[in-house]
């Protein structure tokens, strides 16, 4: 499901943000 998660955030990118709180992971793919 964490390879779902990622590739649904990097297509809709900030879009997964609502659904998931701020993770490291989160910053590193948002700059």
């Amino acid at each position: 499901m964490k390879q779902q998660t990622l590739a649904m955030a990097a297509d809709q990118g900030t879009g997964f943000e609502t659904h998931r709180k701020r993770t490291r992971r989160d910053e590193f793919l948002e700059p």
